[in-house]
This record gives structure tokens, sequence and C-alpha cells, in this order.
């Protein structure tokens, strides 16, 4: 039944992006203590990361989710891990995930402060070169915006295969998909409709080898 409830919460957050437990809770039907508990074993193994907090109606401070991608495979090869399969020690169809950190400098100090401020984003092992602004705000910010204005989505990639597909998500629906051919895309884009509230927006690619990177989210309070 673990397995199950894992199973359940991991598709949760794929299909719908930064999410709160109490949210998890209410979309899946599991018990929050069981939410938590299970999250707090994922964050530790390194499959999700909380990257903010969200707001609450009451209670404590809501925790926003969302993914990294490091890899824990103890075998030195970082992005690269094997698996065993029956007797066999066979390579994954693709390398184990990787976090890319926009950090100031090379140094221990400058990578954490990069986590902390949320400037990161997940690939699937492929070192895809992702780039990704709203309202002229990079990922894992957070601004305001006046009701009316329009935000321009700018998006920069670079992959090491050619691009097949380039999404930008707004709350976990699509609001702007392109076709690609090429290894570099540099994309303006306007969100026409952003209503009253709080949105979070999130960079989706797929190499044509099937490879994928998401960016961390911009999170922008429309009033």
């Amino acid at each position: 039944m673990k397995n199950i409830n894992v199973g359940l919460i991991l598709d949760i957050i794929k299909g719908q992006g930064p999410i709160s437990r109490a949210e998890i809770a209410r979309v899946s039907g599991i018990s929050p203590p069981t939410v938590s508990h299970l999250v707090n074993r994922l964050a530790q193994e390194g499959v999700v990361e909380e990257i903010g907090f969200g707001t609450s109606i009451g209670g404590r401070r809501g925790s926003r989710l969302g993914f990294i991608a490091s890899s824990d495979g103890h075998d030195g090869h970082p992005g690269g891990a094997e698996a065993w399969t029956g007797l066999a020690l066979r390579p994954k169809p693709y390398g184990s995930g990787l976090v890319a950190v926009y950090a100031e400098e090379l140094t221990r100090e400058a990578v954490f402060e990069a986590l902390r401020r949320r400037r990161v984003y997940a690939v699937t092992g492929a070192r895809i070169q992702l780039g990704f602004w709203v309202a002229g705000h990079f990922m894992g910010e957070e601004t305001h915006m006046k009701a009316g204005v329009r935000p321009e989505i700018r998006i920069s990639v670079e992959g090491i295969f050619p691009l097949e597909l380039i999404e930008v998500v707004r709350d976990g629906h699509v609001i702007g998909r392109w076709g690609w051919g090429e290894k570099r895309a540099e994309i303006l884009h306007v969100d026409e409709t952003p209503p009253p509230g709080l949105h979070f927006y999130y960079l989706r690619v797929r190499q044509g080898d099937g490879e994928m990177a998401w960016s961390s989210p911009v999170w922008v309070v429309v009033s």
C-alpha cells in the first residue's frame, strides 16, 4: 500500500507541478499525516525538493514542492548510472537525473545559495541548458503584477540533441507549445489571460531522443 501511495503522490506532482502537501492530500484522498511522511521520505531520497512556501489559510505555513533530479546511484557516475536487471548490469535508457544550478561562482557557498534561491532546474541526464523568465523574473523568483498586465515569457534552450517539444505550463496547464527541430531555441511568448490570484509558471522541454528538462517555477501574484 505504501508503494501505491508513493506512486500516486509522484503522479500528482508530475501532473500538476509544484503543489503543497495539503493539496496533494486533497487530490489523492490520502491522509495529510501519511502524505507528509511520504513526502519527507521522497525529499530525503532526493526525488522531490521543497522549493518555497505557499499561502496558508490557517495552521502551519504550506510548502511548495517541485522536482530536482539529482542522482543517488552510489556508483560514482552522476548522470550516467546503470541499473541491475536480474543478474545483469545494463545501462538505463536515460542517464540518472541531474540538478543544474545557476551559481554566481563555483564554490560550495555559491551553490548552496543558488539552491536556497531556487535558481535550479532538473534534467533527465542530458546536459540541456535552460533559461526561463516571466515578467523579467528568473526561475525561482516571485513577483507581483497588476491585473490586466500581460506578462512576457522568455525562453532560452540549448540541447545536445535537436529539441522536439517546448512547453510553458501555468498552474498545471500548458499555455504555450512549440514543436522544434533544432538544438537551440529563443522564444518570446505573452500570456494573454492571467486571472487574479497566485500562479506558477515553469518550462518543460523534450529532446528528440526523449531526454527532458524542467525549470523551477516563477511565481506571480496578480492583483
